[in-house]
């Protein structure tokens, strides 16, 4: 972007800002340029003066790290700021970089650099980090990433890894033990304990003055006390913050508000203090969140330290489910993580939810870690989805029953998917459930799959599941594949299963149905042509020969027009295998002297065959 003359950067706290400056400081400097960086949290920089100063100098790049940290410590420097950037010549000198996190005011400086500076100013908002640039970070931590990578989607903590400061806390528990914990919630809970023990020295002042060796008064496990403590105010008070300003904002919860009582901690309890909340708001666990604002690095830390809480201090679901329901007595939207989260790491929570909304454990990672538990939960979830108390669609869009795979599962479905007394509903989740566990009781869903009597969208479905065991239930495939079944949706999707794993693609030639429009077979076609090997074209030559050379062939039907052209052409490939030019030779003779066979074949004849391919041809 060396073309633009300010650039203002945003991202939220912790997206990776003052890395991504810094990564350009170092190549400015690698290509011999000497650019100029600031730290503006620690204030000890006259900013508008700099800019006075070094502002018209060609060829300078000034970095400004921190603007809304100075901004929130001098409420004058906002105003100071734009009065240098006003004077600032806009055809030459120095360029500009700013970053500023996400949701922070600076609309009139916006304003200002757009107005002056046109085109040459940019405003930026970084993304969320992607797997790719999750496995870059791994690998120059000497961690494998793709074993990495694995092990964030098997616990389903990608949200985690989409940022920096937490995708640091990740790789930092994988390097001391060369694996992340097995269990989610252990994950979290070490990965709290990690984040605490980061101090950031702008935020501590306020807590230790301006006392640069201080590191606080709490030790770590004391932090996750109150942190905990914060989290379940901030999430059954509906705050997404605690406000530190002098006077309550009504923004978020204040700090007032937070302290007096204790925590329990494994070391003994905790005062809750404003010096302690200063502390601990001063850690890697928060970011900042407004001009006197901190909230959680993560909400899905806020949630978990919440439910941790409240099991701690031993408060029972009779006491607190008023606060986690809905009017209609479910889980509330905005309490589900909790809900989850408290299913997952106490049994009586895990019992009340598993009975009343079974759904909502599914969404802690792994809630139940007894095979009988899974059951259960297996169990409860059947019953509601037969009286809609569930919702099916967001289960098959994330995948969350695959939580309760367990042994002897498929024997629970296996009635249910069979019988056609049971509700509609039910059986189609029965289906469901078996496919994304892989608890796949298989006669019950071959039965279902080639009973002509069945709905269409419940056989479609069986036979989905039935894809995982293609061994097992390869005569319902090629059954269904048959180009005589009625159902074409079925055909196709066994058809489709069936070519990769039981047909060779002369035997799928022979059962494409005639169809005289492109449709959903020929993306078949095209799939089978894409894939096909020089040792399966001879076959396959002489089975579309034999389509093309029957007697009631007539006009070729389209989706047998791709293949006869796709083979001929890879034929062309491979003249030198002898059994595939008499394949071709024979296929090219036996060619109808009609429309379009004829059309198509002529430009062959016209430029003349190759003369191993004509002597074939004749002899044909």
């Amino acid at each position: 972007m060396e073309h633009v003359r300010v650039l203002l950067l945003r991202g939220e706290s912790g997206a990776g800002k003052t890395v991504a400056l810094r990564h350009e400081v170092e190549r400015l400097r690698a290509a011999g340029e000497d650019p100029e960086i600031v730290d503006m949290a620690d204030g000890l920089v006259d900013v508008p003066s700099l800019l006075e100063t070094l502002g018209d100098r060609r060829g300078l790049t000034i970095f400004l790290d921190g603007l809304d940290e100075a901004m929130t410590a001098d409420r004058t420097l906002d105003v100071a700021l734009r009065r240098a950037i006003s004077d600032l010549q806009s055809a030459s000198g120095a360029r500009l970089r700013l970053t500023v996190r996400s949701g922070f005011p600076v609309d009139r400086l916006t304003d200002l650099l757009a107005g002056k500076f046109g085109d040459g100013f940019e405003h930026v908002t970084l993304a969320p980090l992607r797997s790719e640039d999750v496995m870059i970070a791994a690998m120059a931590e000497q961690i494998d990433p793709e074993a990495f990578l694995a092990a964030i989607e098997g616990l389903r903590v990608a949200p985690l890894a989409a940022r920096p400061p937490t995708l640091k806390m990740l790789m930092g528990l994988w390097t001391k033990s060369g694996r992340l914990p097995v269990r989610r919630q252990d994950l979290y809970r070490q990965g709290c304990e990690v984040l605490v023990r980061e101090i950031s020295g702008s935020r501590l002042g306020a807590s230790g003055g301006q006392d640069p060796g201080f590191t606080g008064h709490l030790r770590p496990a004391e932090r996750v006390v109150v942190a905990a403590r914060l989290a379940m105010l901030m999430t059954f008070g509906d705050h997404d913050r605690i406000d530190l300003a002098g006077e309550p904002s009504g923004r978020g919860l204040h700090l007032d508000a937070a302290i007096g009582g204790v925590g329990h901690g494994t070391d003994g309890d905790v005062r809750i203090t404003a010096r302690g909340i200063r502390e601990v708001v001063g850690t890697s666990l928060f970011r900042p969140a407004g001009a006197d604002g901190f909230a959680f690095a993560h909400p899905s830390l806020m949630r978990f330290l919440a439910a941790a809480f409240v099991t701690t201090h031993g408060l029972p679901p009779a006491q607190l489910i008023p606060l986690l329901s809905a009017p209609d007595g479910r889980t509330g939207a905005n309490r589900i993580e909790v809900a989850s989260w408290l299913g997952a790491i106490d049994h009586p929570y895990l019992v009340h939810l598993a009975k009343t909304d079974p759904q909502v454990l599914l969404r802690s990672g792994i809630p139940v870690e007894t095979n009988g538990g899974r059951l259960d939960l297996a169990k409860s979830l059947l019953t509601l989805s037969a009286t809609g108390g569930i919702d099916p669609n967001e289960l098959a869009a994330t995948g969350d029953l695959v939580l309760v795979a367990a042994q002897g599962l498929a024997a629970v479905l296996a009635p249910i998917i069979e019988n056609t007394a049971e509700p509609a509903a039910r059986r189609a989740f029965a289906v469901r459930m078996a496919t994304d566990t892989g608890c796949i009781p298989v006669s019950a869903c071959a039965a279902v799959a080639m009973d002509a009597l069945e709905p269409v969208e419940l056989r479609a479905a069986a036979l989905g599941a039935l894809a995982n065991r293609v061994d097992e239930a390869h005569e319902v495939f090629l059954a269904l594949s048959r180009s005589d079944e009625p159902e074409d949706g079925l055909r196709l999707a066994a058809l489709g299963t069936a070519m990769r794993a039981l047909l060779s693609p002369a035997d799928v030639i022979r059962r494409l149905k005639p169809g005289n429009r492109l449709g959903a077979q020929s993306l078949l076609c095209l799939r089978l042509l894409h894939g096909i090997e020089a040792a399966s074209l001879a076959e396959a030559l002489a089975a579309i020969t034999a389509i093309c050379g029957s007697d009631d062939v007539g006009a070729p039907h389209d989706d047998h027009l791709m293949i006869a052209q796709g083979l001929a052409g890879r034929a062309f490939a491979h003249l030198d295998d002898v059994t595939i030019l008499e394949a071709l030779a024979r296929f090219i003779a036996t060619l109808p002297s009609i429309d379009p066979w004829l059309r198509w074949s002529f430009p062959l004849h016209k430029r003349g065959l190759p003369p191993p391919l004509r002597g074939s041809a004749v002899a044909c």
